[in-house]
């Protein structure tokens, strides 16, 4: 009679592949997990692990996780309040930028954010600034494109396309940290 629904879950082939936060090449990943494997378990073989160790190591991570998750999201607050805060004291007193003792430089990144909310007005914009490829171009655009689009416009000092609602987030960013220049 064909298989029963729960039968897909070991039809189906697992996905072993890397998870869409780490950043390195499948065999790097694979290489990562393997390890980890043998750190945790502790086993030859990682399947004659003790299922009530494992589900307990299972249940701690995913406390510690959550832990930390939260932590971070206290610190995004953070962050946010002082962005808010380093971008109005550097405007007031006309700077752009900080450098600290240690190289680290802190400085105000400006990231522009547009959103259509007259789709009739930004087309008719487009038809009249636009060559016919850009335009083109445009008539399926995704929205990073048209994010980078009229940031070119905005930092050229020329107006966003009519029906485009233009809104700048201004955050201190840092260089010289962690080897990034």
């Amino acid at each position: 009679m064909g298989n029963k629904p729960k039968d897909w879950k070991r039809r189906l082939p697992k996905y072993k592949g890397p998870a869409s936060w780490f950043n390195g090449s499948e065999k790097d990943w694979r290489e990562k997990v393997d390890a980890a494997k043998r750190r945790l378990v502790g086993a030859a073989n990682p399947e004659d692990a003790n299922v009530a160790r494992l589900a307990r190591k299972v249940a701690t991570a995913r406390r510690e996780k959550h832990e930390l998750e939260e932590r971070i999201s206290e610190l995004n607050l953070d962050l946010a309040a002082l962005d808010e805060v380093m971008a109005q004291v550097l405007e007031n007193e006309e700077q752009q930028s900080v450098k600290l003792s240690d190289g680290v430089v802190v400085y105000l990144k400006r990231t522009v954010y547009p959103s259509i909310f007259d789709k009739q007005k930004s087309f008719a914009w487009m038809k009249k600034h636009l060559s016919p490829a850009e335009l083109f171009g445009m008539l399926s655009v995704h929205p990073s494109t048209y994010k980078s689009f009229v940031t070119d416009l905005v930092e050229r000092g020329e107006e966003p396309p009519a029906g485009t609602k233009v809104f700048i987030k201004v955050s201190a960013a840092c260089r010289g940290m962690n080897g990034d220049e």
